[in-house]
């Protein structure tokens, strides 16, 4: 990327970046780890061509989160309404609205966007606090 001066980095952190949680000090505090390593090396590379951003995602369904239900007897339907009301948007992320953030932060449509975590929370971080 520095040899061709483009290119650009998303790395992916978590809304708890920015949102602490009783009991979760050390992950919380690796995800804002993870976004001020995003920001440093946008500063490094920035006059290299290279864009480097993190996103941040809420509570997202994934087949992780699933299969962990399962073992406790909680079917995928019964998890989404136990997630109803999450956030302003009263609903868990999808992986394609994950992945569809990455692809823009990647893209040329956000050529001149660098250094920055874009939540994609569902607004959990306005309402935290």
């Amino acid at each position: 990327m520095i040899e061709q001066h483009s290119g650009a980095i998303v790395i992916t952190s978590s809304a708890n970046a920015k949102v602490g949680r009783a009991g979760m000090p050390l992950y919380d505090a690796t995800k804002a780890g993870v976004v001020s390593l995003a920001q440093s090396l946008a500063v490094a590379h920035g006059p290299d061509g290279v864009r480097v951003n993190a996103v941040c995602p809420g509570y997202t369904m994934t087949d992780y989160h699933e299969r962990n239900a399962a073992t406790r007897g909680v079917s995928p339907s019964e998890l989404r309404e136990r997630n109803e009301g999450y956030g302003l948007l009263g609903r868990p992320a999808e992986p394609a609205q994950l992945a569809s953030a990455v692809y823009f932060l990647a893209s040329a449509d956000a050529s001149n966007i660098t250094g920055q975590a874009l939540m994609v929370d569902g607004g959990l971080s306005v309402t935290a606090g």
